[in-house]
């Protein structure tokens, strides 16, 4: 519906909310309502209203016509109820939208106490021993069980099993696990009884005992 259509019907939901309306004019307001959603509502809202003054209360006596200014009255009646109801949401908003800021801020604040590789605690490792081809990095965490390591390497043959290592002070080599290599991206992560302070080295081999990875891990103190 246009809105001069629905301009032209103020006075006519305003009179069927008082059951003013003749038969004809009855009909017509029908057959708009059934095709104007914004005007059914508001003419709830009338009828809402109208049930409220009914029940106030009158003296007894025949009815008296509608004053003149009846139907401005009940708009700006329905225009204050729907202002109340706005401010309503605006303020559910704020404090949904206080909440958010809050929880940002606690996101905010893990990242921040996070590495540089976004990693808690960890220390990243580069691999300067590697095939043409391949990328790998890794993440090491110290553990009450030892070191944990987050591997993250691509280009390995498809199929073929890996196996990651960890050595220690003493040179003897410690199995963190074994992985296979997809030909792209190859995300794990493997743990070796080794305590991170005293790892020297982390390193990766193929099936045949061949090196593929390898990298010096610095001794924290030195």
């Amino acid at each position: 519906m246009t809105p001069e259509a629905c301009r032209d019907r103020r006075a006519a939901l305003a009179a069927a909310a008082l059951d003013r309306l003749d038969a004809a004019e009855a009909i017509a307001l029908r057959a708009h309502l059934d095709g104007c959603g914004p005007c059914r509502a508001e003419a709830a809202d009338l009828r809402g209203v109208a049930g409220a003054l009914g029940r106030a209360g009158f003296p007894d006596g025949p009815p008296a016509e509608p004053p003149r200014t009846l139907e401005r009255d009940l708009l700006s009646r329905l225009g204050a109820a729907r202002a109340d109801d706005r401010r309503a949401r605006r303020h559910r908003w704020a404090s949904v939208a206080a909440a958010v800021a809050a929880a940002l801020a606690v996101v905010a604040g893990v990242v921040a106490s996070l590495g540089d590789d976004g990693s808690a605690g960890g220390r990243r490792v580069g691999f300067p021993v590697r095939p043409d081809g391949v990328e790998a990095s890794a993440v090491v965490h110290a553990r009450d069980f030892g070191t944990e390591i987050e591997l993250d390497v691509s280009g390995l043959d498809a199929g073929r099993w890996y196996w990651l290592w960890l050595t220690g002070d003493d040179g003897e080599r410690v199995t963190a696990g074994t992985f296979r290599g997809t030909g792209g991206d190859v995300d794990v992560s493997m743990s070796a009884a080794i305590p991170l302070r005293d790892a020297r080295r982390v390193w990766v081999t193929d099936d045949g005992d061949a090196i593929v990875l390898d990298a010096t891990l610095s001794d924290p103190a030195g």
